[in-house]
């Protein structure tokens, strides 16, 4: 009987950790406004970036945690700190994601 509340458990954390990931990664946006910070992009991944942030009535780019956006920034932007930025972001979603739901578990 205890390995099945264990299985319960873990299948709920392991939804709650995905929600977690999910919503954090639709909260981060770096908002780019200096052309010179494209350089290096693909021009779908400049493209996609304009009309992104055309739909939330902002000027400029706007770059997302979602694989179309940030694998093609972390690839090819110039601007080695809004690299960094976004890796960091990245990084510190999944940590902070697992570090809250393992001491919410304990």
């Amino acid at each position: 009987m205890k390995l099945r509340e264990i299985d319960t458990e873990l299948a709920k954390l392991k939804l709650t950790y995905g929600e977690n990931v999910l919503a954090e990664t639709n909260n981060y946006q770096l908002h780019l406004t200096n052309e010179s910070d494209l350089k290096g992009l693909p021009e779908g991944t400049i493209e996609a970036a304009k009309a992104l942030a055309k739909s939330k009535d902002l000027e400029g780019w706007v770059f997302t945690l979602d694989y179309p956006s940030y694998i093609p920034f972390v690839t090819y932007a110039d601007n080695r700190e809004l690299r960094k930025e976004m890796a960091i972001a990245a990084g510190k979603k999944r940590f902070r994601i697992t570090n809250t739901t393992i001491k919410k578990s304990l």
